[in-house]
Order: structure tokens, then C-alpha cells, then sequence
């Protein structure tokens, strides 16, 4: 009788979730951050605004590229900026202002605009690394907008391996600033991975997440590599 045999096969994730990682700066070369500061733009009267950060030597003048992405159209929902910010040599921090151009009714939705910072496609001489976090978001929204929950995939990982056969504990944390989260539907691509998440009150640190957290025990999943995003919705029914 002949022998058997299995091949090895791996399933590897791409999680839905914006990540970033601190790199430290040298001595001769800083690091830049990014932080939303002023986070909500109703209005002209009223931009949002992003805060470029360097830390480490303040000798030399970055010039730091950004990319712009986001629900909400550069020179379109809010006044055109451009991929740079300056930081002059001797100053620690810099600006980019985002003007909603013309003011926004109570009730108009969320929209976003998100900065990743990266090195320069004009390939000069590279005088920065990126620091953490290394993305922010400021919303255009009505001043008496519902925001939405926020939901971030904990486990798997970004870029996790796992060997079938295998059953998969999806972990997922959601917050919302007014209401409660009723539910969190997991997905593989397009596909509902079936009922919303359980919810887990206060689990002892798990994947050092504290607090309440959707569990959803993803059964067999299927040799391939798949992306996974997570869907909250709150008990007005906003997701």
C-alpha cells in the first residue's frame, strides 16, 4: 500500500486595520511623527489640523512627503494641500491645515482625511526616518454629527501563518464615543465568516487588549490568503 502523504499549506492574513511602527531616529538623522491635534473640521472658521513632530537633532530643515487618502477629496472637501510640509531648521514642528470649504449643516456625515507619512519619491538625499505613530485622521463632519464606532482587528496579526487543518479565534476591539456596540461581523474579503462576534467582557489581557473585545471562532477556513476586516454597528444602528 502505497504511503501517505500531506503537503503543507498556510493561510496568510492581511488584516483591514492602518498600522505603524517607531523606528528610532540616529544621532545625525531625526524622526518625524504625525499627530491629528485639532481633529474635527466643521468650517472654514473651524479647520482641522495635523501636527508634524521631529525628535532628535534640530540642525537641518526637513522637507517630509506625505500621502493623502480618505473618504473626504483633496481641493474638493477641504481647501487643496499639497504632499509636503516644511520643517525649518531649529523648529521642532510644522502644520497642515485642513479648511472644509464652506460651512457644514448639523447633520452632514463623516467624512476623513488621512495622512501616512513616507520617505520622498523626488529621490533627494533622505535627511528624516519615520517615527510613530507614523498616520493620523481629522473628520469633516456637521457639528452635531454621529460618529461611527471604531473597530480594530487584535488577533490574528498583520501577515500571521497558520497550518490547516486549523480552527481561528478572530479577536476584534470596538469602541463607540455615544451609545453601546451591539455587534461585530467579521468577514474573509467579502465573505460574512457567520453570526457577529461574542461578546467578551473584560477578558484577563487577552492578546494584551483590556476590556470588552468580539470573539468569533473561525472554523476550517479554506488553504489561501485572505484579508480580514471587521464591520461594528451601535445600537442606533450606525456601523
Amino acid at each position: 500500500m502505497g504511503g501517505l502523504f500531506f503537503l503543507s499549506s498556510a493561510i496568510i492574513f492581511t488584516v483591514g486595520i492602518r498600522a505603524s511602527a517607531q523606528t528610532s531616529g540616529s544621532n545625525s538623522i531625526p524622526f518625524v511623527s504625525i499627530q491629528a491635534t485639532q481633529p474635527d473640521a466643521t468650517g472654514p472658521a473651524n479647520p482641522g489640523v495635523f501636527t508634524v513632530f521631529r525628535h532628535g537633532s534640530t540642525n537641518l530643515t526637513l522637507n517630509i512627503y506625505y500621502q493623502i487618502s480618505g473618504s473626504a477629496s483633496n481641493g474638493v472637501d477641504y481647501a487643496q494641500i499639497s504632499n509636503f510640509v516644511n520643517i525649518p531648521g531649529g523648529a521642532i514642528s510644522n502644520t497642515i491645515v485642513i479648511t472644509p470649504l464652506g460651512d457644514l449643516t448639523s447633520n452632514e456625515v463623516v467624512k476623513a482625511v488621512f495622512l501616512q507619512l513616507g520617505a520622498s519619491p523626488l529621490m533627494i538625499p533622505v535627511n528624516y526616518e519615520i517615527g510613530a505613530p507614523s498616520n493620523a485622521e481629522v473628520f469633516i463632519t456637521g457639528p452635531n454629527i454621529k460618529y461611527p464606532p471604531v473597530v480594530k482587528i487584535v488577533s490574528p496579526t498583520d501577515g500571521s501563518v497558520f497550518y490547516t487543518p486549523t480552527n481561528i479565534m478572530l479577536i476584534a476591539k470596538a469602541t463607540v464615543p455615544a451609545g453601546t456596540i451591539t455587534n461585530v461581523e467579521f468577514f474573509s474579503g467579502s465573505t460574512d465568516l457567520g453570526p457577529g462576534g461574542e461578546v467578551v467582557l473584560d477578558p484577563p489581557g487577552v492578546n494584551g487588549v483590556t476590556g470588552p473585545v468580539y470573539i468569533l471562532d473561525w472554523t476550517n477556513p479554506i488553504v489561501g490568503s485572505d484579508s480580514l476586516t471587521a464591520i461594528a454597528t451601535d445600537n442606533s444602528g450606525v456601523s
